[in-house]
């Protein structure tokens, strides 16, 4: 086969970019080593193979006879040609792959810099006119938008300099407070990869937490009017708990969105979305029962912006499983399924995207009260993943609850076994929820609870005390419907 670098890299560009490749090649300016006609005819042997790039065809004999038609097999002088259409492969990609915007914005800051070594002064003035107005056409005012205007300053003080013109000393601040903005910019950055970073991370070092204070110090007492800083700064104090009012940090940040939402990128609104989620969720796991309906707003609102699903426009299971739960907790069956359905195509993170969905649309009909449904949902798919296992399992077992199953204890029990035999392989944190769920589903069960007031109350202030607990607001609901009853 022909040598794999060059494959690969063919391999990765889109069909407009391997028509542009075609005619990349042709150039002498690029193409411009020992053979360059061979190396065209490389090129053009290879883009008919686009985008598989397999079969015979790719063979080195195949290769070197539409290259070398006639001459006899010599793989070292098509090694050569390859390595040449390498090189010229190369430069295509840093000459013409860059987004629009910046291939633009460097086809003006380069001649702004030619014309002033050169002494064109009006050509340098127009260009610099023109990487303004591609400044003020830049659709979010981020690291890049900061850099961007350090450099066009730059490029003005340097062209004052070379006059001995005094109103350099007017445009310098206004350049260092520009790279500045963006380097305090890729200092947050790089300190949201530390707080999102597994539990084996270095966060909790002294180290993390002196760069962590410093960067906010900076940010508070000089860039707090520019939005992306002010961001990232009421993100941080959210979620390191720096301060005591970390809800008043949340509504600041849930502020800065709403004024100034066109400067955020939606990779970044990805980003500090996915951190006022999890703050949310945070809170309420703590006991803060009132933030569930602000956490389903702020799902809503993700979605109706399309910042919920990634940039490949496929939504993570735990999100999506996540969104659906708080909307089911809340009552909103119908915007819950909506949006199950709305996905169901376009899951990622899933042994098996289709039983995912079933799994969840078996949920949505539970908490509407369609249990056959459910249970038909259920009898559907069969989990491998042990975490959607058991909690599939769980569900089954609150359908045999709500339906008076008579085979309800027995696959009570099959469940406790279940449970028991996954100690090998799933975590502590993992089991206990589990396997305190069934033990109160027992004495919920058990004939000394019916009609025994006290003994439910006693049941009710032990699910409160107890912190593990999987089903717990299904189970207090349980529970106080057996209240009224006693």
């Amino acid at each position: 086969m022909l040598q794999t670098r060059l494959v690969r890299l063919l391999k990765a560009f889109n069909e407009e970019e391997v028509n542009r490749m075609r005619l990349f090649v042709k150039s002498p300016l690029f193409n411009d080593g020992s053979r360059p006609q061979k190396v065209q005819a490389l090129m053009e042997h290879l883009s008919k193979l686009y985008p598989d790039f397999e079969g015979e065809e790719l063979e080195k004999e195949a290769v070197f006879k539409s290259v070398f038609p006639e001459e006899a097999f010599n793989e070292s002088k098509l090694d050569k040609v390859a390595s040449e259409l390498l090189k010229v492969v190369r430069k295509f990609i840093t000459v013409c792959c860059s987004e629009e915007t910046s291939l633009e914005y460097r086809h003006w800051m380069t001649q702004a810099q030619f014309f002033r070594n050169r002494g064109l002064d009006t050509e340098f003035r127009a260009a610099i006119d023109q990487l303004e107005k591609l400044q003020s056409e830049m659709p979010h005012q981020e690291k890049e938008y900061f850099f961007r205007r350090f450099n066009v300053e730059a490029e003005r003080v340097r062209y004052l300099i070379k006059y001995n013109n005094r109103k350099t000393d007017i445009n310098i601040p206004d350049t260092i407070q520009y790279l500045d903005i963006s380097y305090i910019i890729s200092k947050m950055e790089y300190c949201s990869y530390l707080l999102t970073r597994s539990a084996n991370t270095n966060l909790h070092s002294p180290q993390s937490f002196t760069l962590l204070n410093e960067v906010l110090d900076i940010a508070k007492s000089q860039y707090l009017h520019v939005p992306v800083v002010a961001a990232y700064y009421y993100a941080f104090k959210m979620l390191l708990r720096q301060e005591e009012q970390e809800g008043e940090a949340y509504y600041q940040l849930k502020k800065v969105f709403e004024s100034n939402l066109s400067h955020f990128s939606p990779t970044m609104l990805r980003l500090v979305q996915s951190y006022m989620r999890s703050h949310i969720a945070e809170r309420y796991n703590r006991g803060e029962s009132n933030c569930l309906p602000e956490l389903l707003e702020l799902y809503k609102t993700h979605a109706a912006m399309g910042t919920l699903v990634q940039e490949s426009g496929y939504i993570l299971a735990s999100t999506l499983q996540t969104a659906v739960n708080v909307a089911l907790k809340l009552g909103d069956h119908a915007w819950a399924t909506e949006f199950l359905n709305e996905h169901r195509h376009r899951i990622e993170g899933a042994d098996d995207a289709e039983a995912f969905y079933l799994f969840n649309l078996a949920n949505c009909h539970f908490h509407k009260g369609d249990f056959e449904a459910a249970e038909n949902c259920l009898a559907a798919f069969q989990f491998r993943d042990m975490f959607y296992k058991t909690a599939a399992r769980r569900l089954e077992l609150k359908l045999f609850y709500e339906t008076d199953s008579p085979l309800l204890f027995s696959r009570l029990d099959a469940f406790k076994t279940f449970i028991h035999e996954l100690k090998q392989t799933l975590p502590p944190d993992k089991i206990a929820p589990n396997n305190n769920f069934a033990d109160l589903m027992r004495q919920i069960l058990s004939p000394k609870t019916f009609r025994n007031a006290p003994r439910i109350e006693m049941l009710i202030e032990k699910l409160k005390a107890q912190k593990a607990m999987a089903e717990r607001e299904w189970l207090m609901e349980k529970l106080k419907e057996l209240l009224k009853k006693a």
